[in-house]
Order: C-alpha cells, then structure tokens, then sequence
C-alpha cells in the first residue's frame, strides 16, 4: 500500500463516524431486502403524490392567471362589441 493511500483511507471512514452513521447499518438488524424494496416503493408513491398535487396546484395557478391576464382584453373587445375568436374556428 502506498502512502497517499494510507493517508486518504483514514479520512472518509473518520467523516463517516463524526457524521454519526456508524451505527446506521446496525439498526436494520431484522431489515430484509423485501423490507427495504417495500420501504422504497412507499417513499415512492409519496413523493409521487407530492409532485402531483404540485403540479396540479400550478396548473391551477397557471389557468387563474391566464383569466387574470385575458379579463382586460376581453373587456376591451366586449365593449368594442367584437367576440374572442374560438380555438376551434
């Protein structure tokens, strides 16, 4: 082994230990690997869910504005006595 290796070995398991994960491992004694996919795919579908409702907030958010911004400019064509066009037309 050469001695930058001896040196930067200490120096990741030291920040591991002062970050207090060495014990980590030793709490999920009776964690199975079917536990830990399970426990995953729940935190999953919960930060799945998050998004979706943040998404429909801002889309919610995003057609309020869109009527905040087109009010005025179909009060001007309403009193001008013209019609918005239709996306259809």
């Amino acid at each position: 082994m050469t001695t930058s290796k001896v040196v930067a070995v200490p120096f990741p398991i030291s920040a591991f230990v002062a970050a207090r994960f060495e014990h980590s491992a030793a709490d999920y004694g009776d964690l199975t690997w079917t536990a830990a996919a399970l426990n995953n795919l729940e935190a999953a579908g919960r930060a799945l869910e998050e998004t979706a409702r943040l998404v429909r907030t801002r889309a919610e958010l995003f057609e309020r504005t869109i009527g905040a911004l087109r009010q005025p400019a179909d009060l001007a064509r309403a009193a001008a006595g013209l019609e918005r066009r239709s996306r259809d037309a």
